[in-house]
């Protein structure tokens, strides 16, 4: 049996599209060639869409799709393509095409025997509000018609076809299959002029009672395409859980800001307190070693240290607090489910760890990026780019990409924590006489104290020379471990 189905090309933008349409060389009735590219690095069941005659790539056929023409195409039961229209706004630009096909007679028997198909056609011809229902997540799509068993027939063409208006109803169709989507008919006899009336209370009630819709407005009417021939408008009932999950989470993080402050407000007169205050000696050696000398030296002692890690732990426990809170269902709503996050590691040189930078990294996803590498981190910490994960399902919003850090080796330095190392090279007359030695730190050459006697193997201490301060860390320190050399090192 042979069928017909319009499609839309997606991706035209970043083919030849725009060009081809500049020069006047697309029209309706142009005919196209679709090629199944099982070698895509993004989607093995990718399908281009091709000028026949040029061999002029125009775009690809959406995922929902793509498994379902990559299966004709191979069986060789597309029998011809062409455009069917084209509309431009700006950049946009939107082409549809008409696919005829040979639709094997396997495939019709199977159509005709779903579930789906069954239970529709055991349904009046009498108008009314029908639902199509996924059955095990209990999620519907809501309409009205003058002859119900006849608009389901359509709807199930449509979305055996691949080109059903609501997207997240053709999405769910094509990853579950009819099997597991049912019809039912929720009022009967509804007069034409009450038709539209009555499917908005529908759904006006459904959502009261928090139910999962496939629709996208209350009144069931759906809404236009862009440009582009679809919507990406995420369905009204998970719009409305999303809304009064984000203002529920918008209160929690009120609460707990406002406890934040208090830790830091309890915490921060104990902390001054340990500070050494400015007087006539501090300002007088300040132009020598700094002015910030004497308040770094007295945050590196025990009890200044002892006070911000326990601030810091009562931070985490009311973070932890916060964090229970708002996963647990104390919203009485349940927001769409996100999509999964994905994970990537980032190796940046010991510079940029240091002093920030820049770090391009590549996605499982298949996406890159320039990740801002924030002065001060340290290895195994992770920077996390909202959004840019696994996209959820129907209607979720997608998951994120947490980015490790991995500081990569650095040809003189070794990174211990928030420490550095490293291995100086002394001659047996410089170890055993003692001296200044230059030595090399991130920020430049210093001159090292070497004590009289040393010997091979002593570790001396550069404080503040290791990875400064982060997100509360105090500054590390430079360890340098003399080793004997049998000549002089060049400095």
């Amino acid at each position: 049996m042979r069928a017909t189905a319009n499609l839309s090309v997606k991706g035209t933008r970043y083919y030849k599209a725009a060009e081809l349409l500049q020069k006047g060389s697309l029209s309706s009735g142009l005919a196209i060639r679709l090629d199944h590219e099982p070698d895509n690095p993004y989607d093995k069941n990718a399908v281009a869409v091709r000028v026949k005659r040029t061999d002029a790539k125009l775009g690809h056929l959406s995922r929902e799709v793509a498994a379902k023409y990559a299966e004709l195409l191979n069986s060789g039961n597309v029998i011809e393509a062409e455009i069917n229209n084209i509309t431009k706004k700006g950049t946009d630009i939107n082409i549809d095409v008409r696919v005829v096909y040979e639709q094997p007679d396997d495939q019709l028997a199977e159509k005709h025997s779903s579930h789906l198909w069954q239970s529709a056609s055991a349904l009046p011809t009498e108008s009314g509000i029908y639902s199509i229902r996924h059955i095990d997540s209990g999620r519907q799509y809501i309409g009205s018609s003058n002859n119900i068993k006849d608009r389901l027939h359509s709807h199930i063409r449509d979305l055996s076809l691949g080109c059903h208006a609501n997207h997240s109803l053709q999405s769910d169709f094509s990853k579950f299959g009819a099997n597991d989507f049912e019809a039912t008919a929720l009022e009967r006899g509804v007069s034409l002029s009450n038709l539209a009336t009555a499917e908005a209370e529908c759904i006006s009630s459904l959502l009261k009672a928090g139910s999962a819709l496939y629709n996208k407005t209350a009144d069931g009417q759906g809404k236009r395409p862009n440009f582009r021939g679809h919507s990406n408008s995420e369905p009204i009932s998970d719009k409305i859980a999303r809304q009064r999950a984000e203002e529920e989470r918008r209160r929690i993080d009120e609460i707990f800001a406002e406890k934040r402050k208090k830790i830091f407000d309890s915490f921060e007169p104990k902390l001054a307190a340990l500070l050494p205050q400015m007087n006539f000696w501090t300002y007088l050696v300040a132009p020598f070693v700094g002015a910030r000398h004497f308040q770094e030296k007295a945050k590196q002692t025990e009890q200044y240290q002892a006070l911000v890690k326990q601030r810091d732990e009562q931070l985490a426990a009311l973070d932890n607090q916060r964090n229970n809170l708002a996963s647990h269902s104390q919203l009485g709503v349940q927001p769409p489910n996100r999509g999964e996050d994905v994970m990537a590691t980032a190796s940046v040189a010991l510079e940029s760890a240091v002093r920030g930078g820049h770090a391009r990294i590549f996605l499982p996803t298949g996406r890159a990026f320039d990740v801002a590498i924030p002065a001060g981190i340290e290895e195994g910490k992770q920077i996390r780019l909202r959004g840019q994960g696994e996209p959820g399902p129907i209607g979720g919003e997608p998951g994120d990409a947490l980015i490790t850090i991995k500081i990569a080796p650095h040809p003189i330095f070794q990174v211990s924590g928030r420490d550095l190392r490293l291995e100086l090279p002394v001659t047996l007359d410089e170890a055993t006489r003692g001296g200044k030695i230059a030595t090399p730190t991130l920020e430049g050459k210093v001159e090292l104290s070497i004590p009289a006697g040393s010997g091979g193997g002593r570790i001396l201490r550069l404080r503040g020379k290791g990875l400064p301060a982060f997100e509360g860390r105090f500054v590390g320190d430079l360890y340098v471990t003399l080793k004997i050399a049998p000549s002089a090192p060049a400095r």
